[in-house]
């Protein structure tokens, strides 16, 4: 959230829902992210990464005892995180269609997995 508030500005959808506050104007740090790719990314796409990985970690955490069911209801929120974005580019939802959000949510979902089976099925067994 820190990067919407600090670095984002006020025509997002967020801020018609989450009123952007006053103090935050003057805190907010204007950058150029045309200026660097990686500022680009860090500023546009890690953000929809980071919700990704946030996303499937709770579905682990509620299908803890049954993983084959949340294997399943995690594929299906990667898949539906990854038409939001495609369905980007026909103008279908709202927001801009970037071939490098979808390279990053893939990163993240596979993040996710290598997490889960390095670290979470290692304990387990």
């Amino acid at each position: 959230m820190a990067v919407y508030f600090l670095f984002r500005n006020t025509a997002m959808l967020l801020f018609a829902w989450f009123p952007k506050l006053a103090w935050l104007n003057r805190v907010y740090i204007r950058l150029n992210p045309k200026e660097n790719i990686f500022l680009s990314i860090a500023l546009y796409s890690i953000p929809d990464g980071l919700w990704l990985l946030s996303g499937l970690c709770g579905i682990r955490a509620l299908w803890w005892s049954d993983q084959k069911t949340g294997g399943v209801y995690a594929a299906g929120f990667c898949l539906l995180a990854l038409c939001f974005e495609t369905l980007q580019m026909v103008d279908s939802v709202p927001g801009t269609f970037d071939v490098i959000d979808l390279a990053v949510l893939v990163f993240f979902a596979f993040l996710e997995g290598a997490m889960f089976r390095c670290f979470i099925k290692r304990s387990m067994s």
